[in-house]
């Protein structure tokens, strides 16, 4: 993939966020292509904001996180809340929030598409973050095929 392609940049906006879950444990952060806390371990992260990373109006994002939220109530899924946060970034910086989802890789990837989204998180069994496709031909992949991310001397 070119690497200055619109995906090849959305690669280094996700390699350049952290997720912060609100667990119980108190606050988790997730990385991808880094370890993830035990709590997390086979956890997914899906998101309904910004479908294919085109911003929608703040009511219209509102509304999708509402009907996710709906959804993942009514498939009885446990979650918790996300808040993606662009690193370096100070206190105003974007956020868009989430949820950390105790579901399989194919559920959060079904979430993924149905909500419009290039990708999701999962955090395997081992604890490692990754960043899986939802989207067909988001970076050339499939959905459900694993992502690389970009050297950090490319970010």
């Amino acid at each position: 993939m070119d690497r200055s392609s619109p995906d090849g940049d959305l690669l280094r906006a996700y390699a350049a966020t952290r997720w912060l879950v609100a667990h119980p444990d108190g606050e988790l952060t997730l990385r991808v292509g880094h370890p993830a806390p035990a709590p997390l371990h086979r956890t997914a992260v899906v998101t309904a904001y910004n479908p294919r990373s085109r911003p929608l109006s703040a009511a219209r994002n509102r509304l999708a996180d509402a009907a996710l939220r709906r959804r993942l109530r009514g498939m009885d899924l446990r979650f918790h809340s996300v808040e993606a946060v662009p690193e370096g970034s100070g206190g105003d910086a974007w956020r868009e929030p989430g949820y950390a989802v105790r579901c399989t890789p194919d559920v959060a990837v079904a979430l993924g598409r149905r909500y419009g989204q290039n990708a999701i998180l999962w955090v395997v069994g081992g604890g490692w973050v990754q960043l899986i496709a939802t989207r067909p031909g988001f970076c050339g992949a499939a959905p459900g095929e694993v992502l690389a991310l970009p050297a950090e001397e490319e970010c």
